[in-house]
């Protein structure tokens, strides 16, 4: 056996191997690390099948089709269309997320020129550090509700719609602050929105906290009516077991869903990005139109925009007679 077809089996059979083990996300934090690569090993299986067809090693070419046709499949659901709440709703509403990257943002401005061209009625800040307190308050005149924290990877929000009411919540586990805030959308609807940037599993004690902050996310919109969405870094992909559980637990639903997998991290060597983790999550009454990765921005992180409908209280209450 030749050494081309010796190295295509072992890094098919490699391949397979992490494939089969990102599976387990749910029992601790290196597995769920290697689920979230599941684009990259589409990539690099693809590669490897390719070298196997070249080299005419059939045992590695079946063990790369099938580990890719695997993470193929967990991937394919994003493209698929959906049902949704329906799609002629009263109000429109245009959200950004972005992870702004403290002060190492070399852009601190693009946000807000983005913004402005998108007509987003709501931006939603991660990691608000530094001139980023000034940055936002000074430089979003036209945006003037507000509420900034900015401390402890800070979060904020500037809108065009009135705030009915904000809090600053705090998780025990590394002090990471999360916003909740209910926006006034006129004739008598409501949107509530749960900013959160839970903090980085890679330590166990990490991924431990991490989980448990995602618990709290469920108690902090039990009581709340819908329409409501949870927004920001949640440092984690659609592919992990906890995940999963967080949107079983909230009851929301991945606004990715039909319109494929979107990739906001890490984009600070100027490579593609190949990690979705900057999200949002919406109730069932909330209609999607449009979900995109908006151009760099100056951070690690490529800002998030969707645009989404939802019925007026009218509407929905002559539905209801």
């Amino acid at each position: 056996m030749g050494l081309g077809r010796v190295a295509t089996l072992y890094l098919s059979l490699l391949l397979a191997c992490i494939t089969v083990a990102s599976f387990f996300s749910q029992l601790n934090n290196p597995f769920e690390l290697l689920s979230h690569f599941v684009v990259l090993y589409i990539v690099v299986l693809s590669v490897i099948l390719l070298m196997a067809l070249a080299f005419r090693a059939r045992g590695a070419a079946i063990i790369a089709a099938s580990a890719l046709a695997v993470n193929v499949l967990r991937s394919a659901g994003d493209y698929l269309p959906v049902a949704r709440a329906s799609a002629q709703g009263d109000k429109i509403v245009k959200m950004i997320e972005f992870n702004c990257w403290g002060p190492k943002n070399r852009k601190p401005l693009e946000i807000r020129d983005m913004a402005r061209r998108e007509k987003a009625d709501i931006i939603c800040f991660c990691e608000v550090e530094g001139k980023w307190f000034n940055n936002i308050n000074r430089e979003f005149p036209d945006y003037p509700y507000k509420n900034v924290f900015p401390y402890n990877c800070g979060v904020a929000m500037a809108s065009r719609l009135p705030i009915k009411s904000s809090k600053v919540l705090v998780a025990k586990f590394d002090t990471r602050p999360r916003m909740l805030t209910t926006f006034d959308l006129g004739g008598g609807r409501e949107l509530t929105v749960l900013l959160v940037h839970p903090t980085i599993p890679l330590r166990r004690d990490r991924f431990e906290g991490r989980n448990t902050e995602f618990e709290l996310y469920a108690r902090d919109l039990a009581s709340v009516p819908n329409p409501k969405l949870i927004t920001g870094d949640l440092n984690c992909t659609p592919w992990s077991f906890y995940f999963r559980k967080l949107l079983r637990d909230t009851g929301l639903a991945d606004s990715e869903k039909g319109f494929g997998v979107q990739c906001s991290w890490p984009t600070n060597f100027n490579q593609i990005p190949f990690l979705p983790i900057d999200h949002f999550l919406v109730s069932p009454d909330i209609f999607v139109r449009t979900r995109k990765i908006e151009p760099e921005a100056g951070s690690d992180h490529r800002p998030v925009m969707i645009e989404f409908s939802i019925d007026s209280a009218d509407r929905k209450q002559a539905e209801q007679r």
